[in-house]
């Protein structure tokens, strides 16, 4: 990996399974056209939002998805933690530091 840049992409929100997968799978079929291979594979699985109304991500769902596109692409994963929570639910399911 190059340590002096990093390629990190993924959809904002994750929504479904479908959509994750669909996102990791063309990024895999784009990255021999990328400078250097892709760092992490990063998507919001918790949203805060001002209105408890709007979309707030899939939560806990999203981790058999994530480690199904980690299995599949050997992508690295991150997601973005907002809790002590988060980061404990991170660790129970696979996605330490690197």
């Amino acid at each position: 990996m190059n340590t002096s840049c990093f390629l990190i992409a993924g959809p904002c929100a994750a929504e479904n399974e479908r959509q994750l997968y669909e996102t990791a799978n063309q990024l895999f079929e784009q990255s021999s056209h990328f400078p250097f291979p892709l760092s992490f594979f990063r998507v919001g699985i918790w949203k805060p939002r001002s209105n408890a109304a709007d979309f707030s991500g899939a939560g806990e769902a999203a981790f058999p998805w994530l480690k199904k596109i980690n299995k599949d692409f050997h992508f690295p994963i991150c997601v973005e933690v907002a809790t002590p929570q988060h980061v404990e639910l991170c660790q129970k399911n696979g996605i330490t530091n690197v």
